[in-house]
């Protein structure tokens, strides 16, 4: 994720730089479109971590989750549903705070 990211925003500012010439604001524009994809990549992989790490035992005794292919089935099964209004926007639930401190890392180690 890192990686990707800092070569897009390499990417971005060289692209900025050839066409806007040589401002300040070509860093903070390339910093907010590689968090941007920074976070719309590593948020399906942090909802699932997420998941998984603080599910609790039912009432049963069972756990909700047996892995990581029935925690994305059952997302897929009952919040992605168009049925029953779903969407898949489960995955991406937190992406604004996600975004900002992705943003803010990158912009304070710079």
């Amino acid at each position: 994720m890192i990686s990707g990211a800092y070569a897009l925003h390499d990417w971005f500012k060289e692209n900025a730089y050839y066409f806007l010439g040589n401002i300040q604001i070509n860093r903070i524009v390339a910093t907010l479109v590689a968090s941007f994809v920074a976070t719309a990549a590593s948020m399906p992989f942090d909802t699932l971590r997420l998941r998984l790490y603080t599910q609790r035992p039912l009432p049963n005794g069972k756990w909700p989750y047996e892995g990581t292919l029935d925690c994305v089935s059952k997302i897929f099964k009952y919040e992605g549903n168009v049925k029953n209004n779903g969407n898949l926007q489960a995955f991406y639930a937190g992406f604004l705070p996600c975004y900002l401190r992705f943003f803010a890392i990158a912009l304070v180690s710079q």
